[in-house]
């Protein structure tokens, strides 16, 4: 059985987008054309003001270098400015900051009291960073729990990171009992907005009956999706589903039942494998796919998956 993929939580800064009157309003027309030494003015002159859309704003900009040289302290400045004043994307943006140690000595504390000001604020990036801290026990004590009460609160906000994460809680029973149907519900949310893990995850669930009827064509469809986003475990799932189709139809022909080997003791076969999933051809065309385990080599100190036996 296919692996879901691990759950995954956003690092990436964010800058209002909201449209409003005024200089805010000005500003945002400015990078919408392209026009980024006009919105660095205004909102360089709007943050010396006080005002915390602008602050976050330069933060975004310093810390992507756009209109100016990048720079992560000074976009730390700026969103703790912001920050500090309770806006609620600075507070997140910081709290990217400190987790990965961009401009600032990484803190995961830090990072967590960020998160958690904003996530009381309903900001749904925050929370499901907030999510992830807690899935992962990095500044906070671990809890499956607090992190599926988080991820729920974003997904439930329409987030598809957080209804991606919130269907692999489900689907492995961490911090909640364990539950195929909503975890095929989550993933099916976020994988309708596009996220390609959540289609690779919801292919899988498809692919082995897993909280909805067993339909490899759909698993199919769905793999096709995330691997068409540049998903490589969506791309894995297809190719083997290609390749056991293959198997099994060939397989079929030989009127050989389950094992279509040559009947002789001197069995000649060559194999191709990826991580012990192997897939073994015989002279008279026979192909079987066989698991392989991993041996420990001594005088590499590595694992390594031998080639199978004929």
């Amino acid at each position: 059985m296919k692996n879901l993929i691990k759950l995954i939580w956003l690092v990436a800064l964010t800058a209002a987008t909201v449209v409003w009157a005024g200089p805010r309003e000005d500003a945002f027309a400015a990078r919408a054309r392209g026009d980024y030494a006009t919105e660095l003015r205004i909102s360089q002159a709007a943050a010396r003001n006080g005002e915390a859309w602008a602050q976050n704003n330069l933060g975004v900009m310093f810390e992507s270098g756009r209109g100016v040289a990048k720079s992560d302290a000074e976009a730390v400045r700026w969103f703790r400015l912001a920050a500090e004043q309770g806006h609620a994307m600075a507070q997140y943006n910081l709290g990217v900051m400190f987790a990965n140690g961009r401009g600032v000595a990484k803190s995961d504390a830090q990072a967590v009291r960020w998160y958690r000001l904003a996530a009381e604020q309903g900001y749904a990036m925050a929370q499901n960073n907030l999510g992830g801290m807690f899935e992962n026990g990095r500044g906070v004590a671990k809890s499956d729990a607090e992190a599926v009460r988080w991820y729920r609160l974003a997904a439930e906000q329409g987030y598809a990171s957080a209804q991606f994460n919130l269907g692999v809680m489900f689907a492995n029973g961490q911090g909640v009992a364990k539950s195929d149907a909503q975890a095929v519900r989550w993933f099916r949310l976020a994988a309708e907005q596009g996220d390609a893990m959540a289609q690779n995850n919801l292919g899988v669930m498809f692919e082995n009956g897993r909280g909805v009827a067993k339909n490899e064509s759909e698993a199919m469809r769905l793999y096709n999706l995330a691997a068409a986003q540049g998903n490589e475990l969506a791309m894995d799932n297809l190719a083997k589903i290609t390749v056991d189709r293959a198997v099994a139809t060939h397989n079929s022909k030989s009127n050989q039942g389950g094992d279509c080997r040559p009947r002789t003791s001197n069995l000649v076969c060559y194999s191709t494998c990826s991580n012990g999933d192997c897939l073994v051809s015989y002279e008279n065309g026979c192909k079987m796919r066989v698991q392989v385990n991993p041996k420990f080599d001594p005088l590499t100190n590595n694992w390594t998956y031998p080639a199978p036996s004929c």
